[in-house]
């Protein structure tokens, strides 16, 4: 089963670089890619994504407020903030959004592994959250 994946970015280099290191390390993909807020918008509203690598600064817009704007959107859908910035703010910041699972200094996510790693974490997590919820409101049910 091929993982659905949103890259987020506005530079047509780091969507490339980071799909290498993605490519190097990750079974098989199906990925599509937003190169502006309003791509990344009209993405997460009419399609279903395993996870979603959104830089933190796209085009004129920042990761919080598409996350806000994007709403129900991305309910269950796992979040993982890439930024070059190297202020401190950007990162806590982006834990602050609703649906951040991770942030990865760009850095490290188009090289080796860890945006491969922190994109599996995160999809596992999420399934496994799912599965508890399912099995909680089964329990529910028996008792009533």
């Amino acid at each position: 089963m091929k993982t659905r994946l949103l890259i987020a970015d506005d530079h047509q280099d780091h969507q490339n670089l980071l799909m290498l290191a993605l490519a190097a390390s990750a079974p098989e993909l199906d990925v599509r890619f937003a190169s502006t807020g309003e791509e990344f918008l009209h993405l997460v509203r009419h399609e279903q994504f395993d996870c979603v690598v959104l830089d933190y600064f796209l085009g004129d817009d920042h990761a919080d407020s598409l996350i806000e704007r994007a709403g129900a959107d991305l309910v269950g859908t796992p979040v993982i903030i890439v930024s070059s910035c190297q202020q401190q703010a950007v990162a806590i910041a982006s834990f602050r959004s609703k649906n951040v699972a991770d942030f990865v200094p760009k850095e490290q996510a188009v090289v080796g592994e860890a945006l491969w790693n922190a994109i599996r974490t995160t999809i596992e997590s999420q399934r496994h959250m799912q599965e508890d919820r399912r099995k909680a409101r089964r329990r529910e049910r028996e008792l009533v």
